[in-house]
């Protein structure tokens, strides 16, 4: 059985990819064809994580909508301890993962209040801003809550996109 890395690689190969449909229909646009596709974001940028020793649950949908929002208001209520991930998630080796957002703390254990029977995890460890402005534009403009699902992240550099969230933040904070 394949890891969710060896997974993602296969499945760049098969198009539409199963993510990139998945992003369409969460509101992403059909990518350029420079972009990256969402598997190829997430193996360029993303992490593995395993959760030690969860419990049993059963599988959830092909994506997790409000596991984003979750995460992200778990973060912000303890910014020196967590940190937000976009990525993919599954119970165990041959299943089918899950799109979804979790935390990790400082020493990369898993955070999952959403789905705590997941066990391996893959996925782009978001700062807390730029988590925050995608939560506001999947309400607002309909994007895909989730970073690597959004064809803006897999046309830009994430620096130049982090940094437009922090002058956004700068900006409300010198508004408000």
């Amino acid at each position: 059985m394949a890891t969710l890395r060896a997974e993602l690689r296969s499945a760049k190969s098969r198009r539409p990819t199963r993510l990139e449909m998945l992003a369409e229909r969460l509101g992403g646009r059909p990518a350029a064809p420079t972009s990256l596709l969402p598997e190829e974001l997430l193996l360029s940028h993303g992490e593995r994580f395993l959760h030690p020793d969860p419990p049993q649950s059963s599988e959830p949908d092909d994506v997790d909508l409000s596991s984003a929002s979750l995460a992200l208001e778990l973060a912000l209520n303890h910014p020196d301890e967590l940190r937000v991930v976009h990525g993919l998630a599954r119970t165990k080796l041959g299943h089918r993962p899950t799109a979804r957002a979790w935390c990790v703390d400082l020493e990369g254990r898993v955070i999952d209040p959403v789905w705590p029977g997941a066990r391996e995890y893959f996925g782009l460890v978001a700062h807390p801003l730029e988590a925050a402005l995608q939560a506001e534009r999947s309400v607002r403009e309909g994007r895909p809550p989730l970073l690597f699902l959004d064809p803006e992240y897999r046309t830009r550099p994430r620096t130049e996109l982090l940094a437009e969230a922090l002058r956004l933040a700068g900006q409300r904070a010198s508004e408000g």
